[in-house]
């Protein structure tokens, strides 16, 4: 039984360039009648062409499997069995069943030791389940755990899909280049293309991490692998992948005619395996493209058919990309109220995700990872360094005295560096408790000037409807008295924000620009009369400490601040820029203009000056003919 059941795998991975027909082939020898263990093999054989078989008759097919083995005590087979039932589950969004299974089998196949392959594949089990549910730190040790346990077995094709996996999750925390990295291993586990062929998901990473940095040849290039590839062994999961890959690179390279058919195809694809995860994708992949092709209608609709598939099937890793996708055609079609609100809700599943994922526990896992493979390593150094010692230990007995003596002598010398360690690292203790002293104390003084300029905007629009209630009278106060009950709760939102800056250690520009964004909308519901346009082109999103993050959010707001409360003004101009190299932001406006020797005197503006020169950047006030104030802040992009 175990030989014919090895057996129908080795043939199904020699056969797979021809999987339709082995689908096929398998179902025909069904209606044969044939004996409970032939069965047993044909329905493993059908659930292992998971990737090209709908998730109803992939559970169909596994649960089938999972009967006869457990009628034939077949352990081995049953355990395969509850592994494609796990994928199953993963693509019907039933995550915690597939984690469930594979945890217990886990269980059972290490107790015994046996079979290390198998242990691996529920592994990636584990792995996929997570990563559909955007759990990318737990996502990324079962892929570890993976590589290290192929590395140990010597499993090519096992190394490149766990090597794949750890770049996938980098490259669904648009960590490119770290993505890439791990792509290129496992690209490089072996050469030639025999292993990676039987593999070719690492083809269409591959491209699609070449498409997002913008390298659209080598990006071309994987793509026609991962579907030549594809084709070949009839994947047709990753066939439609690699199809809207390529799309996308035809889309960044102006060939929409091109794009459309592809889509097309790779969407018909989907619904024909019906994976709902990769289903969703691909229709918000295609509602970018109508976005970008002027077809608003079609790429709202689409749009929001897909969220709404993710949101029934609990797919929270697909909803940022299926919001941003609807954005974009709100945003095509001049519809800025809608545009702004699903901005809202993007920022706000961002935030979740990025409490769940930190990066610092992503490197952690990674670390843990890199240190046992040290660790390996040197446990078969010592293996090798034991082994030599027993063939010359006679020699080692003449000179053992010495070596005594050496070693007394080395002992005495390693105390005597203790000693000095802890010294200095006493010295070294006494200073760094001084500096944080001394660091609290300037903590205290910065803070007092954050208070002054988080609540100084709604301060000022507070002070503005007291007037308008001491102008008017009748049922119009009521309105009056509900905007200051807002602009008093708004300030305790900012208090909020600086909270919100501070509890982070690192704060990308993309989540400045996005929380200003925000904050803006609010605060100009205080002054319908006047309009504001914002503007960006971040190329790189570097990363600012929580304390200079904090410092450009309060310089923006106390120039918003002031254009609305001095400036007369009618419009209001935000643009935020950063390369490589530098960044800045503009605040402008087509008020009254400005007195100089009020950049010299005024606390607000004096403020700004003391955060930018406090940060390392420049401040400058210009103004703008025929009327007007331009405010640039510019700087370096170093953190």
């Amino acid at each position: 039984m175990r030989f014919l059941f090895l057996l129908l795998l080795a043939l199904t991975c020699n056969l797979l360039h021809a999987q339709n027909r082995l689908i096929d082939s398998l179902k025909k020898s069904l209606l044969s009648n044939p004996a409970p263990a032939q069965q047993l093999n044909i329905y493993l054989g059908l659930a292992s062409q998971f990737r090209s078989i709908s998730s109803d008759a992939l559970l169909d097919f596994s649960s089938q499997a999972r009967k006869l083995a457990a009628e034939q005590k077949n352990t081995i087979a049953r355990i395969w069995a509850d592994c494609y039932y796990g994928i199953g589950c993963v693509k019907k969004g039933q995550y915690q069943t597939a984690i469930d299974l594979a945890d217990s089998n886990l269980i059972s196949l290490e107790k015994k030791q046996a079979e290390p392959q198998l242990q691996v594949e529920l592994l990636f089990l584990r792995g996929g389940a997570y990563m559909r549910q955007s759990l990318y730190k737990e996502g990324m040790t079962e892929y570890l755990e993976a590589l290290h346990r192929s590395e140990k077995s010597g499993d090519f094709v096992q190394q490149i899909r766990a090597k794949s996996g750890v770049g996938w999750v980098n490259m669904e925390l648009g960590k490119h280049r770290e993505a890439m990295q791990w792509f290129l291993k496992a690209l490089n586990t072996t050469t030639g293309d025999y292993y990676t062929d039987q593999y070719p998901t690492l083809y269409s990473n591959t491209s699609s991490t070449y498409n997002n940095i913008g390298q659209y040849d080598s990006a071309f290039y994987f793509a026609r692998k991962a579907i030549m590839a594809s084709e070949k062994i009839q994947d047709l999961g990753t066939l439609a992948s690699a199809l809207n890959i390529e799309a996308d690179i035809y889309i960044n390279t102006g060939n929409n005619q091109k794009a459309e058919e592809d889509l097309k195809r790779a969407l018909e694809i989907r619904k024909q395996i019906g994976d709902v995860y990769y289903v969703v994708s691909d229709m918000g992949q295609l509602a970018g493209f109508y976005s970008q092709n002027g077809e608003t209608v079609k790429g709202i609709n689409v749009a929001q058919e897909a969220i709404a598939i993710a949101q029934k099937a609990n797919l929270v890793s697909k909803l940022t990309y299926l919001y941003e996708m609807l954005a974009a055609n709100y945003k095509a079609a001049g519809d800025f109220k809608n545009y702004s609100l699903t901005q809202e809700r993007i920022i706000s599943i961002k935030d979740s995700l990025y409490e769940k994922n930190s990066a610092e526990s992503l490197a952690e896992i990674q670390a843990k990872y890199e240190l046992q493979k040290k660790e390996n390593i040197i446990m078969r150094q010592q293996y090798e360094l034991n082994k030599s010692r027993y063939i010359t230990i006679g020699s080692y007995i003449l000179f053992s005295l010495g070596l005594l003596f050496v070693w007394v002598l080395y002992r005495n010398y390693r105390l005597v560096q203790k000693r000095k360690m802890e010294a200095a690292l006493a010295e070294e203790r006494l200073l760094a408790y001084r500096a944080v002293e001394q660091a609290e104390e300037n903590e205290r003084k910065r803070i007092a000037a954050d208070l002054h300029d988080n609540l100084g905007s709604y301060a000022a629009a507070i002070t503005a409807n007291v007037k308008y209630f001491k102008d008017k009278s009748g049922i119009e106060n009521d309105n009056t008295l509900l905007q200051l009950e807002g602009n008093a709760q708004n300030m305790v939102t900012q208090l909020g924000d600086t909270i919100w800056v501070l509890k982070n250690e690192k704060l990308p520009v993309t989540k400045l620009a996005d929380r200003f964004k925000s904050w803006m909308l609010r605060l100009m519901q205080n002054y319908p009369h006047i309009r504001y346009h914002y503007q960006e082109d971040i190329t790189r999103d570097f990363e600012f400490s929580p304390s200079r993050i904090l410092h450009i959010f309060l310089i923006l707001k106390e120039c918003v601040n002031n254009a609305v409360k001095h400036s007369d003004c009618n419009e209001i101009y935000i643009q935020v820029f950063s390369d490589n190299s530098n960044w800045r932001v503009i605040v402008q406006d087509n008020g009254k203009g400005f007195d100089k020797s009020l950049v010299q005197k005024e606390s607000g503006i004096s403020n700004i000056k003391n955060r930018a020169n406090e940060s390392g950047w420049h401040v400058e006030w210009q103004s703008v003919q025929p009327t007007g104030t331009k405010v640039l802040i510019s700087g370096p992009t170093t953190k």
